[in-house]
């Protein structure tokens, strides 16, 4: 299990352009347990705060509560081998 959180691409949805969503961003993965991955889980979090009183926000995160959205499973062809820390 790891946890990967990036502000690198932060969109403002009221003035983004189609080509603000190609982006790429580099990140590390620090295995918290020795075991074998099989696929990997993307979710996100949308905060509306823009002109607003109070924040809303839409998280599809396992921590937060359920929404009809879901997290995304990324399933790997093949098991790959980790070591916790590395």
């Amino acid at each position: 299990m790891c946890d990967v959180k990036s502000n690198d691409n932060e969109l403002d949805l009221t003035t983004c352009q189609v080509s603000d969503t190609e982006f790429s961003s580099t990140f590390d993965l620090v295995m918290s347990r020795s075991c074998a991955v099989t696929a990997l889980v993307g979710y996100f979090d949308c905060y509306f705060d823009k002109d607003l009183s109070h924040k809303v926000v839409l998280s599809t995160s396992p921590k937060s509560a359920s929404t009809h959205w879901k997290q995304t499973m990324f399933l790997l062809e093949n098991p790959v081998q980790v070591t916790e820390g590395t």
